[in-house]
């Protein structure tokens, strides 16, 4: 199903400092049903996760981009995903700087009239956000040794 006219792809800020705090998730769960004629909103959240890697320990990751480039990399993928399926709104944040394990880094939120728009949707978004953006993750392991994080599509 092809997007509506009035579809509106946000242009809230793709980068945040630090964790996505539980206030700011409340709010943009909040905002994300535009208007009467949306009848679903997919929701996805990615948090640091306590990952073993050669037997150390993932403490926290620290977060890097190239702003400018992500979002027009972003502004590229909710057209084209705007023009595939019929979606009222979406919406992507991504944390910069150090989050700890335990904390929310990746939002994406995506409303659509019906359910499987915004599904299919939401997960696509995902999947290109962490294989097409300039984001970089630096884990921070807890004896204190780096390892930059490769992005999977698990």
């Amino acid at each position: 199903m092809k997007n509506p006219e009035n579809h509106r792809v946000t242009n809230q800020p793709l980068f945040v400092d630090g964790p996505i705090t539980k206030s700011q998730l409340g709010q943009f769960m909040h905002d994300g049903v535009p208007d009467a004629k949306t009848g679903a909103t997919a929701v996805f959240q990615g948090w640091v996760r306590a990952d073993e890697i050669n037997g150390k320990t993932v403490a926290a990751i620290n977060f890097t981009a190239y702003p400018e480039m992500g979002e027009q990399q972003l502004a590229r993928i909710k057209q084209e995903l705007a023009k595939r399926y019929a979606v009222s709104k979406m919406l992507v944040v991504h944390s910069l700087g150090r989050v700890r394990v335990g904390d929310c880094c990746f939002f994406v939120q995506v409303s659509a009239p019906r359910r499987r728009a915004a599904f299919d949707a939401c997960r696509l978004l995902v999947d290109r956000v962490k294989a097409e953006l300039a984001i970089w993750g630096e884990e921070l392991l807890e004896d204190g040794s780096v390892h930059w994080k490769i992005n999977t599509a698990v």
